[in-house]
């Protein structure tokens, strides 16, 4: 792969040498599993999806090897950017750590070695759109308010296909933007349909089916030692990872996952003061008055991150 020194030399759009020079610092630790994404964010001024996702597509040269010009990709990253809310959690610093968390699950812990080309394309891309448009609410709430939502997509995984939904039409109808539009049309539609599987796998609805499912593969597959050793499990495996990057913000050095856990227990509690507004139910961990932080993580941690991440590290040591 290209180094990610050569590839900093450039950014996606022209920018002050301050603010160019302080990015290309940070980019340099892109493959690092401490990447400051907050960092990232300061230095280019609320740019950090187009940078890292500029930086990261590059590397794995998905520009040469699908067709995806210069300035498609650029118009494309800016377009999702965009897109994400200035939600507390689910916005796009969110989404770049995501999709920075699976570049390095892809190149530094060498889940790379066992995908296609198309593949990488697909797990990337659905890291970085995963939660386009999320409104910071969770699904239950879209449930129980029958919002627009719910109704679209009849109170099955509501957020997860209108982040797609929203992306994917959004492509179809604006070729600027179209990163895709120079795919055969069975490429378009494996990468469709893988994209589709992941980003709708990330629903935390899933969450208990998914590691039980990983625990029984990672257990008939581990060690790897060849490439593409997955097999039909692929398509499962490259789901499990997504979801897995989706969480990992509690795995993450202590300053980053206290500022993760503070910024989700705010648009959780924001997420509550609507619902008592609206006389609902407050959701549970949403009750402003009512939630303790500190157990509330060490819970989720215990419960939900760690069983995951458990299975990440078998599979992928350098996790």
């Amino acid at each position: 792969q290209n180094s990610m020194k050569k590839l900093n030399s450039v950014l996606p759009y022209v920018a002050p040498p301050e603010e160019e020079e302080g990015a290309k610092q940070l980019l340099e630790g892109l493959d690092k599993w401490d990447f400051d994404i907050w960092a990232l964010r300061e230095a280019t001024n609320g740019r950090e999806m187009e940078v890292a996702g500029w930086a990261i597509f590059n590397y794995w040269n998905l520009p040469s090897k699908f067709g995806i010009e210069t300035g498609v990709l650029k118009c494309f990253l800016k377009f999702v950017q965009g897109q994400y809310l200035p939600n507390h959690f689910h916005n796009a610093t969110h989404a770049t750590d995501v999709l920075q968390t699976t570049h390095y699950v892809l190149a530094t812990a060498g889940f790379s070695k066992h995908l296609s080309d198309i593949e990488i394309l697909a797990i990337l891309f659905a890291a970085a759109i995963h939660d386009v448009g999320h409104d910071g609410f969770n699904n239950n709430y879209h449930k129980l308010a029958i919002t627009e939502r719910a109704v679209t997509y009849n109170d099955q995984s509501i957020q997860e296909n209108f982040h797609l939904s929203t992306t994917f039409s959004s492509m179809q109808a604006n070729d600027t933007i179209n990163i895709f539009k120079n795919l055969t049309r069975n490429q378009f539609l494996e990468v469709r349909g893988m994209v589709i599987t992941m980003v709708l796998g990330t629903d935390m609805t899933k969450h208990f089916q998914h590691v039980s499912e990983f625990k029984t593969i990672a257990k008939e597959k581990t060690p790897i030692t060849t490439e593409h050793d997955w097999g039909q499990h692929t398509l499962d495996v490259m789901g499990y990872v997504l979801h897995a990057c989706d969480i990992s913000g509690q795995c993450k050095k202590e300053k980053l996952a206290m500022k993760w856990a503070e910024e989700l227990f705010e648009e959780f509690f924001q997420q509550g003061d609507t619902e008592k507004t609206a006389h609902m139910t407050v959701s549970n961990l949403c009750d402003r008055e009512g939630t303790d932080k500190a157990s509330s993580q060490i819970g989720f941690i215990n419960v939900i991150v760690l069983p995951l991440w458990t299975v990440m590290a078998d599979v992928f040591p350098a996790c």
